[in-house]
């Protein structure tokens, strides 16, 4: 795992080869999550000619600082945010700017071209409105024929402020869609779940469930089922 900083710190799992990278997985972690941490999870994927970027959330904070009764921590447990309600819009239009300069920084850095890459975007729970919204508004992405092959969403479903006909004529008809989802999860409830569907039902966009046994976390078995142990083309 090597650590790089570009306005915030982003981390990488290069190939386990020195061959060409063919597949550029971005991956954003969820609310009060460091990237160091999240992108862990992600050994399990490692593969020839697979990278994995894990951008880290532009806002760190201590998770463990006072409760609001008057008792304070230790403050020794840091975590990260990708956003509040505040200041929204220029939030969201600073996460595309940092996500577009983290990809560009990491092709150029393993020889890749930005626009030509096979492209998962993968969000773990508040992660993934992240990803999402990237993929939507990237000026980057957005010069590439597909902005993404890949956009799997998991502990949440894609952004609900996407102007749905839109993104499906620009970038989501052309993606592979899967929604993850554990069966104890208690965010992604069966009734959000539903409501994502009948919104991506509406617009005619093709999706995929896939459901594990679990809760609010990612799943080693389930990553590798999603991911495949070499995805389709890396190796073509």
């Amino acid at each position: 795992m090597t650590k790089h900083t570009l306005t915030a710190r982003y981390y990488t799992l290069p190939p386990p080869d020195e061959g060409p990278v063919r597949e550029v997985w971005v991956v954003c972690h969820g609310y009060g999550q460091l990237a160091s941490h999240f992108l862990r999870h992600f050994q399990a994927i490692v593969a020839p000619g697979r990278l994995i970027v894990a951008p880290e959330g532009l806002s760190r904070f201590y998770l463990d600082g006072a409760d609001g009764q008057g008792n304070h921590g230790t403050y020794q447990r840091i975590a990260a945010s990708w956003m509040t309600r505040d200041d929204r819009d220029a939030e969201i239009a600073d996460q595309a700017a940092y996500l577009d300069a983290v990809f560009a920084e990491v092709c150029a850095r393993h020889d890749v071209d930005p626009k030509a890459a096979r492209l998962v975007g993968f969000g773990f729970s508040q992660g993934a409105a992240t990803i999402g919204r990237w993929l939507d508004r990237s000026p980057l992405l957005a010069e590439r024929s597909h902005r993404a092959q890949r956009f799997i969403t998991w502990g949440n479903v894609p952004p609900h402020d996407l102007d749905w006909p839109e993104a499906r004529a620009t970038w989501l008809d052309a993606a592979d869609v899967q929604i993850v989802v554990g069966a104890e999860d208690p965010f992604l409830t069966p009734e959000h779940l539903a409501q994502a569907q009948v919104v991506l039902d509406g617009i005619g966009v093709a999706y995929e469930v896939v459901c594990f046994d679990g809760g609010h976390r990612l799943h080693a078995e389930t990553l590798r089922e999603v991911a495949g142990a070499v995805a389709d083309g890396v190796r073509s």
